[in-house]
């Protein structure tokens, strides 16, 4: 149970990583992408790959440090993920 609550809160970190990076690289470079390919769903996909890419750098490192032996399982992750997703949103909604 306690590795389960481990990998839940690691995968909830993602999510709200993975969204915050999302929400300020559209944010901040997203203009200047468009400016410069002139492609706006490529400015999309480019901010998109961008965040991702770091918030598995921060999310690997978490999970290295957690689990060294433990048996990975994607469903904890994917549902991790969404809630974080949500707790931004809800976050950047009423908050900001």
């Amino acid at each position: 149970m306690k590795l389960f609550i481990l990998i839940f809160i690691s995968s909830i970190t993602f999510g709200i990583l993975d969204t915050i990076f999302e929400l300020y690289l559209e944010k901040e470079y997203k203009e200047n992408i468009i400016h410069h390919t002139n492609d706006e769903l490529l400015a999309t996909i480019i901010t998109s790959s961008m965040s991702s890419a770091i918030s598995i750098l921060v999310y690997s490192q978490i999970e290295m440090y957690i689990s060294h032996n433990h048996k990975k399982m994607p469903i904890y992750d994917s549902i991790g993920i969404i809630v974080g997703a949500f707790i931004v949103y809800f976050i950047y909604k009423y908050f900001l």
